[in-house]
C-alpha cells in the first residue's frame, strides 16, 4: 500500500495533463500512486499519458469504455486506487510542493476521514497565482454537514467549500455503494462531499492553500458550468432530508438561491459582454434581485455625474 492515490480524470486534455502529472510525482514525503482515468476521450489523452509517463512505475492509466463525466472518471479512479489516501486532481490543476505530505499528517494525526486545504486561483494567461481564499480558516477546523452547507453559498465573499479538493482516507470511502452521483457533472463534488458527511466523516479544513486551481480563461477546462442544475440538484437533496433537520433544509435551499442568482448574473454579464442589450435586459427584469442591483448602480453613477 502507498501512502497516497492521485486520480486524475482525463478527457481532452492531452496538451495540459502533463502538468498535473508532474507537480503529483514532484510530492516529497508520501509515497504515491498516479491513476489517469481516460474518460473515453476521442482525441486519446491516454496516449499522450504514456508517451510522457509510459517508463514511470507510479503512474496508471485506466480507459473507460464509454463517456461518463467527471463522477464516473472519478469514481473508476476510486475503486482502483490502493494508497492509504485517495486525492482528486484535475487535469488542468496542479499541486504546490509538499501539499500531500501536509495532508496525509494532519489527517493521520486528528483521524479524519476527509482533510481540505485552501484552493489558489491560477491564472494561466498571466501565470499569476491569487492569494488566500479561505480567510477566516487560521487554524485546522473540523466541519459539519450544516457549515458545510452553509459555506458552499456562492456570492458568500469566501471559497464556495464546493470547491475544495480533499483527500480521502480509502478506508472510509471504498466501501460505500455510491461515490460521486453518476447523474451529475457540474457540482459533483458538493454532493460527494456532503453525503460523506451525512455517513459520518470527520472532515477536517486546513489553513493555507497547496490546491492550484485553474482559471477557466485558460480554455482548457471542458466542464460545461450549469448552476440551475445544481440549483435543483440542491432542492432535491433538501427534500430528502427526512430527519427532521430544518435546519440543514434552510441551508439547502439558500444554496440553491444563491446559485439561481449566480446563473441569471453570468447569462447578464455575457449579454452585456456580446453586445446584447435586450436579452441583458431581459434577464434583468426575469431576476429581480439582478434588477435592484443593477437600478442602485444606476443611481450611485448618477449622483456621481451630478457631483452628489
Amino acid at each position: 500500500m502507498v501512502d497516497v492515490s492521485v486520480v486524475i480524470p482525463a478527457y481532452r486534455a492531452a496538451g495540459f495533463i502533463g502538468r498535473a502529472i508532474r507537480s503529483a510525482l514532484a510530492q516529497e514525503g508520501v509515497s504515491l500512486e498516479v491513476i489517469v482515468v481516460d474518460d473515453a476521450c476521442p482525441l486519446d489523452s491516454a496516449g499522450s499519458v504514456q508517451a510522457e509517463f509510459g517508463g514511470r512505475d507510479e503512474v496508471r492509466v485506466i480507459r473507460l469504455g464509454q463517456n461518463g463525466g467527471p463522477s464516473a472518471a472519478r469514481t473508476a479512479g476510486f475503486r482502483a486506487a490502493r494508497g492509504e489516501w485517495i486525492a482528486v486532481l484535475d487535469a488542468d490543476d496542479a499541486y504546490l510542493p509538499g501539499r500531500l505530505a501536509l495532508l496525509v499528517s494532519q489527517g493521520r494525526d486528528r483521524k479524519a476521514d476527509v482533510v481540505a486545504d485552501d484552493v489558489l486561483f491560477y491564472d494561466a494567461v498571466s501565470g499569476q497565482t491569487g492569494g488566500p481564499n479561505l480567510k477566516s480558516i487560521s487554524t485546522p477546523r473540523l466541519i459539519d454537514a450544516h457549515e458545510f452547507v452553509d459555506r458552499c453559498r456562492p456570492g458568500s465573499g469566501e471559497l464556495d467549500f464546493g470547491l475544495l479538493k480533499p483527500i480521502f482516507r480509502s478506508a472510509f470511502v471504498q466501501p460505500l455503494p455510491e461515490l460521486y452521483p453518476a447523474e451529475i457533472r457540474h457540482g459533483e463534488d458538493f454532493h460527494f462531499y456532503f453525503a460523506l458527511l451525512r455517513q459520518g466523516a470527520v472532515f477536517l479544513v486546513l489553513p493555507g492553500g497547496g490546491y492550484l486551481w485553474t482559471q477557466r480563461n485558460s480554455g482548457q477546462s471542458q466542464t460545461r458550468a450549469d448552476y440551475l442544475g445544481q440549483a435543483a440538484h440542491a432542492r432535491a437533496l433538501r427534500a430528502s432530508v427526512l430527519d427532521g433537520d430544518a435546519r440543514l433544509a434552510a441551508l439547502l435551499e439558500a444554496r440553491a438561491v444563491a446559485l439561481t442568482d449566480l446563473h441569471h448574473r453570468n447569462h447578464y454579464q455575457a449579454a452585456r459582454n456580446s453586445r446584447r442589450p435586450l436579452e441583458a435586459a431581459a434577464v434583468c427584469l426575469r431576476h429581480p434581485p439582478l434588477l435592484l442591483d443593477r437600478l442602485a448602480a444606476l443611481r450611485r453613477r448618477l449622483r456621481h455625474a451630478l457631483g452628489g
